[in-house]
């Protein structure tokens, strides 16, 4: 499965684009890459403003 998500730093959601390439892809399959994507945003955004800050 490829998948992409764009989010806001708040959890918003803007845009998914996901394919299950040459196998069925199963829901939880989905749920757990956008729990991964909801980690990471928040993990970024993290970063960012301790970067902007230090600026």
């Amino acid at each position: 499965m490829d998948a992409n998500f764009i989010m806001t730093a708040d959890g918003g959601l803007i845009e998914v684009q996901a394919t299950a390439e040459d196998k069925l892809l199963h829901w939880d399959q989905f749920m757990h890459r956008k729990v991964l994507a909801d980690e990471s945003t928040t993990d970024l955004a993290v970063i960012e403003n301790a970067t902007v800050v230090a600026v």
